[in-house]
């Protein structure tokens, strides 16, 4: 909904999704994605740099 915060977001294989930021900063991510690998999920960690 417009103006409220969400902190997660399911995207299905083969779609995308975007963000809206407010002020620049950093901010740290982790995506949690299923795999084949034992366990049936990874995570990779990353930044996004938003410049004023």
């Amino acid at each position: 909904m417009f103006g409220m915060k969400q902190e997660f977001a399911e995207v299905k294989p083969n779609s995308t999704a975007s963000a809206c930021f407010s002020k620049s900063g950093v901010i740290k991510y982790n995506l949690r994605m299923e795999t084949t690998l034992p366990g049936g999920r990874t995570i990779a960690s990353g930044l996004i740099r938003i410049g004023s």
